[in-house]
């Protein structure tokens, strides 16, 4: 018998945009990054977790987040939304919700099913590399910045546009 590894419904997450969120809404986090650097241990981790729990406290949506299968032994981070913001199941105030996340966070365009890492890798991600657009959204992309001196603390902290990434999908289509 043959078991379908469970998805997400949601939009991956931008580690560039969550830490940059955590930089200008919280302030111990901030002076800790200002005095350890941002590659501090454990600091991005507390850094997306710190703006997790923001934006699920202002969007008034039950979130969660999770890994997700992206390519070739390779993984990144999703924003998972409930059973109740599926379009099928969305009533208007759902609606009002979602468009509202969707502010917090930056992006366009309607939710997508995304593989969990909780289940093996799905076979048709096993030999394909990552989708390009998803690289910059990734906590080894965002790291490797931070190294070379292109991401720091005041380029950070200023504004960026997120890129529209509606209607991209991950969702596992073999069998």
């Amino acid at each position: 018998m043959y078991i379908k590894a469970p998805v997400y419904y949601g939009y991956v997450m931008n580690v560039e945009h969550s830490v940059q969120y955590a930089l200008i809404h919280d302030e111990r986090l901030r002076n800790k990054a200002l005095q350890q650097g941002l590659l501090a241990d454990g600091l991005v981790a507390d850094m997306l977790y710190s703006t997790f729990h923001r934006v699920k406290d202002n969007s008034g949506i039950d979130l969660s987040y999770g890994s997700i299968w992206i390519g070739r032994h390779e993984q990144t981070l999703c924003w998972c939304l409930p059973p109740n913001m599926w379009k099928k199941h969305r009533k208007p105030e759902d609606t009002n919700l979602l468009e509202g996340f969707k502010a917090l966070i930056g992006v366009a365009g309607e939710p997508f099913l995304l593989p969990s890492d909780d289940f093996p890798e799905p076979r048709s991600f096993r030999n394909s590399d990552p989708p390009e657009w998803i690289e910059p959204y990734t906590r080894g992309y965002f790291d490797s910045r931070v190294r070379s001196g292109e991401f720091t603390i005041k380029k950070l902290m200023k504004s960026a546009d997120m890129p529209d990434i509606s209607g991209l999908s991950l969702e596992d289509s073999s069998e």
